[in-house]
């Protein structure tokens, strides 16, 4: 047990060691794109998409280009063969994490919005982090461009 502890231990002191260093124009690059496609595909195409991969609408305003959503996952079930108890918090209680997601959006003319999308995590502590993990925008963006070109596909 103790040989697991350590092992993780390093693990993660691994990981926080060889975080990059994210300047804010790379954050920006990273966070944002643009579609050609009409204003309401794309505020559509964005909230189909949150929807589809479990998150809840907590809020959005279609004239102020702004959508806000949270999804809760469950921490309990075993990651790497690691037993659910060390994801507990001092009460037992499985931890959790909520991911909170939103993006703004704004006409740069009839057929190109450009979006800002931003990612942040919070633990069962209320702990916020930001998520700056290029595979997760990536894969947001290509889910929210097939939306958009099946929409169009539909005569929307």
């Amino acid at each position: 047990m103790k040989m697991l502890l350590g092992t993780l231990a390093i693990l993660h002191l691994y990981a926080c060691a060889h975080t990059p260093k994210w300047t804010p124009q790379q954050r920006r690059a990273l966070q944002m794109r643009t579609f050609e496609a009409s204003y309401r595909n794309v505020f559509s195409a964005i909230k189909t998409v949150l929807q589809d991969d479990g998150y809840q609408i907590k809020s959005q305003d279609f004239s102020g280009g702004l959508i806000a959503a949270t999804k809760n996952i469950d921490n309990s079930v075993k990651l790497f063969g690691i037993i659910p108890a060390l994801l507990t918090d001092e009460d037992g209680k499985a931890t959790r994490t909520t991911y909170e997601i939103s993006f703004s959006l704004e006409k740069i003319n009839k057929n190109n919005i450009e979006t800002r999308l931003t990612l942040a995590t919070y633990d069962s502590n209320n702990n916020a982090s930001e998520v700056i993990k290029p595979e997760i925008y990536q894969s947001i963006y290509r889910n929210i461009q097939v939306e958009i070109k099946r929409r169009q596909a539909k005569g929307r």
